[in-house]
């Protein structure tokens, strides 16, 4: 049976907001995309409340660095 890579969200800060030093989900970000899984990353204040659901436009992480 193959392996099917799966899709990863981060709720996260804003990038310019981060410790890069500190930062362990960019570590986790960055081994999960080494291991072809998709990688999602969305900002608490693009997320919304809709007819009782969460939405957001999440956005697909391209490189860590």
């Amino acid at each position: 049976m193959g392996r099917h890579p799966f899709k990863f969200l981060f709720l996260m800060d804003p990038y310019d907001t981060l410790n890069l030093e500190t930062e362990t989900s960019l570590l986790l970000m960055d081994e999960l995309k080494q291991k072809g899984h998709a990688v999602y990353w969305i900002e608490p204040d693009v997320l919304h409340l809709l007819n009782d659901q969460v939405i957001g436009e999440p956005r697909l992480l391209e490189s860590v660095s």
